[in-house]
């Protein structure tokens, strides 16, 4: 029964980043969805991300050939894709802290290999061209802890936008928004912040699934735009 300022005002964060974006041949959608469980290193298995990615790429009009699930869910093969521009790039995955479990001196994405290089750290994806206007990880804690990195390094990179989780999600609830979201911007048409907007009300207002009406769901996702 709260009154919640998102009833009335959008929320975005805005960064000064030149970044080095060039659009030229832009293909409609790359998604990657790492559901296997790391049971050596404490990571459980992210059962939505498949239908996720799926659902994603359906509504973007997305090639079949630019959804890397399952055995093609591949740092390397991920990387090999971005000699491509992309309008919208989804990241449906684990993210870990720095220092995490001594593996890793920075935040990180976490991807499989074919070669043992799990992770996907700020200090790479800086040095690569994502050329996209608008990256959404959905992942745990883009946010805190030393993860806006993250999501900065992404802008830096060249994307227009990043669309981040706040805090701990539930993969269920993820998918849910991220879908919710995408049909939001294809019924629209509208803006990415007011579209975020539209959902989160929405999920705020679901009396047919009440636990989605607590902040701790419809608060989770915020985007940040390059400037």
């Amino acid at each position: 029964t709260a009154d919640w300022l998102i009833k009335d005002y959008n929320f975005t964060t805005r960064l000064n980043y030149e970044n080095k974006s060039i659009r030229n041949n832009t293909k409609p959608f790359l998604g990657i969805g790492n559901s296997t469980s790391y049971e050596w290193v404490g990571l459980p298995n992210l059962k939505e991300v498949n239908s996720e990615i799926t659902n994603l790429a359906i509504t973007s009009l997305a090639s079949k050939d630019d959804i890397l699930l399952k055995a093609e869910a591949t740092k390397e093969y991920f990387l090999d894709k971005l000699h491509q521009n992309y309008s919208r790039i989804v990241i449906s995955t684990h993210s870990v802290p720095a220092n995490w479990q001594g593996l890793i001196e920075e935040p990180a994405l976490v991807f499989n290999s074919e070669i043992g290089d799990y992770f996907l750290t700020p200090s790479e994806i800086i040095n690569i061209n994502f050329n996209s206007e608008m990256v959404v990880l959905s992942s745990c804690n883009a946010s805190i802890n030393g993860f806006d990195d993250l999501y900065k390094s992404f802008l830096i990179a060249g994307s227009q936008s990043v669309v981040h989780s706040n805090w701990n999600l539930e993969s269920k609830y993820a998918k849910n928004f991220t879908t919710s979201f995408f049909k939001e911007l294809w019924l629209n048409e509208g803006n990415k912040h007011e579209a975020i907007r539209n959902v989160s009300i929405d999920f705020l207002n679901d009396y047919s699934n009440q636990i989605y009406a607590h902040p701790a769901y419809w608060g989770n996702f915020s985007i940040v735009y390059s400037n």
